[in-house]
């Protein structure tokens, strides 16, 4: 209904929001996205000579595709698992990565232990004497025998079950 001066006084029918529709095309185009990055980066460890190589290789596409603060690999020798290095990070305070026992209680023992990936969304509940630094999600994804990629984000609840899987899949391609 309008007044005489043709402002609207008050609307008479019903209001949908609807953020959630158009959120979901760019949910969509952000997957296919990421899906064809994996696609491309799954031909390049397929390629890759050395350990090393591979490492740098999972590394940069944690970066790149999933914009991870923090994202490297560890792999495995004489019981412990031993950061590759060059683990991405940003300017941030990060926690000091450090060679751990594969018998141990950090995420990474956990992960390789159970051939699981194992997700802590909120570092602040987990009992063990790691410093997470600004870091409030952490996440392990076991690479079979060979050792684990590590990722950590700057917010609690940041991991998102469809990112998990593709770099479970990533993963799963590596030889090393």
């Amino acid at each position: 209904m309008r007044d005489e001066d043709g402002e609207v006084l008050y609307y008479d029918g019903a209001i949908t929001d609807i953020t959630e529709q158009k959120q979901h095309p760019r949910t969509l185009r952000d997957r296919q996205q990421k899906l064809e990055s994996l696609y491309t980066a799954t031909r390049h460890l397929l390629k890759a000579e050395t350990p090393d190589a591979v490492a740098t290789r999972i590394q940069e596409v944690l970066q790149d595709v999933f914009d991870y603060p923090l994202a490297g690999v560890d792999f495995v020798e004489d019981g412990r698992l031993v950061p590759v290095e060059g683990a991405i990070a940003s300017p941030r305070q990060m926690p000091t990565i450090q060679s751990l026992s594969v018998e141990g209680d950090s995420i990474g023992a956990r992960a390789y232990r159970s051939g699981e990936t194992v997700v802590a969304q909120n570092v602040e509940a987990l009992d063990n004497d790691m410093a997470y630094g600004e870091l409030r999600s952490v996440a392990c994804a076991p690479m079979g025998t060979h050792g684990v990629v590590f990722m950590g984000q700057m917010s609690n609840d940041a991991f998102d079950a469809f990112n998990l899987r593709l770099v479970e899949v990533l993963v799963n391609y590596t030889k090393c």
